[in-house]
């Protein structure tokens, strides 16, 4: 059960994705896999998941709902009328 959990997470799906275009770059450019390379990737990669996690409380408390109506403005389609 604890295996097909992990298979079907996010974070599984986006450690194939890297995993995969590192892979698709190494085999078609020279120098991908210096150790420099892969310490600039890697370190790319921490830095924007740190980004990331740090805007998630911002995108879902503060920017997603409407102050006016208290729902997320995913939810609100208003139409105005044309004059």
């Amino acid at each position: 059960m604890g295996g097909l959990r992990l298979l079907l997470c996010n974070a599984f799906g986006l450690t194939v994705l890297i995993a995969v275009t590192l892979l698709v770059f190494s085999l078609t450019l020279d120098g991908v896999t210096s150790p420099f390379s892969l310490f600039t990737i890697g370190r790319q990669i921490g830095i924007d998941t740190m980004i990331g996690l740090l805007r998630a409380p911002d995108l879902l408390s503060a920017s997603w709902l409407s102050p006016e109506l208290g729902q997320p403005k995913c939810c609100i389609t208003q139409r105005k009328q044309l004059r």
